[in-house]
């Protein structure tokens, strides 16, 4: 385990300097370093540039193994009232206030734009449920039954979720695993899953991080007992350790998705 601003970005395979550290955000496909590390006073703080949230970003570590268990919370300052006897919002709430403000801003999405950048540099096609709202593409997220966030991905590949989207075990799919066709492919990025759909026209679940492979190929091993799990990895560190460990869990074989 890693308790040190340095020990974090070493294992992220990123790079120190005097007092911080540069790596690639595991919250999103970031192919340049966007993330910012440095010691707090208790816990290593983070700033994502491409707008992921510290919270999103400790428990995507803390699914690689990279930090302790512990809950690390939020870099961002907390508000709280003079009694400072405020308790943290309980997480059916939270579930509830997300689910209804992403379900809002699905409503009043637009049809993905064939023509979008993002597509186009990608050469894809509008696939699956993905919508548009103003220039940045919106990917549902999703746990059994609801929907957990949104990721907005903007026309030059810049990722972020909606605030508060609950990250851990919530994925996307392509295609229809309950028609039990053949395999499942499970992997980190929208664009990488629709090129596997593409290619071999299996289903795919998004985990949409290497941090969440593992607790969505773990959610959804208990719908889908027999089905083989293929967990598709990135080509860097983070992404082939976050497929073995998603592997190991489910009894699945592990592929590059590259």
């Amino acid at each position: 385990m890693n308790n040190s601003a340095q020990d974090v970005t070493k294992a992220l395979g990123g790079r120190w300097r005097r007092d911080y550290g540069t790596a690639k955000c595991p919250c999103h496909e970031d192919r340049n370093p966007s993330l910012t590390l440095r010691d707090g006073e208790r816990t290593v703080l983070f700033t994502c540039h491409a707008g992921c949230r510290s919270a999103d970003i400790a428990a995507a570590l803390k699914a690689d193994g990279i930090l302790p268990g512990a809950d690390l919370g939020d870099a961002r300052p907390t508000p709280r009232s003079r009694n400072s006897d405020i308790q943290p919002e309980p997480e059916p709430d939270r579930a509830a206030r997300v689910a209804k403000a992403a379900m809002a801003i699905w409503a009043t999405a637009k049809p993905a734009d064939a023509s979008h950048p993002y597509l186009l540099r990608k050469r894809l096609p509008v696939l699956g449920d993905v919508r548009q709202r103003g220039d940045a593409l919106v990917v549902p997220m999703q746990q059994p039954a609801v929907m957990t966030g949104l990721q907005f991905i903007g026309p030059s590949g810049g990722k972020r979720f909606l605030r508060g989207t609950i990250l851990n075990g919530s994925y996307t799919i392509l295609g229809d695993p309950s028609l039990h066709r053949s395999r499942l492919l499970i992997c980190e990025g929208w664009a990488t899953g629709c090129a596997l759909h593409l290619a071999t026209g299996a289903d795919v679940a998004i985990a949409f991080t290497a941090g969440n492979l593992k607790a969505v190929a773990t959610r959804l091993r208990r719908f889908f007992a027999h089905e083989p799990f293929v967990i598709c990895a990135d080509d860097d560190d983070a992404g082939l350790k976050g497929a073995e460990a998603a592997a190991d869990a489910v009894g699945g074989d592990v592929a590059r998705a590259s």
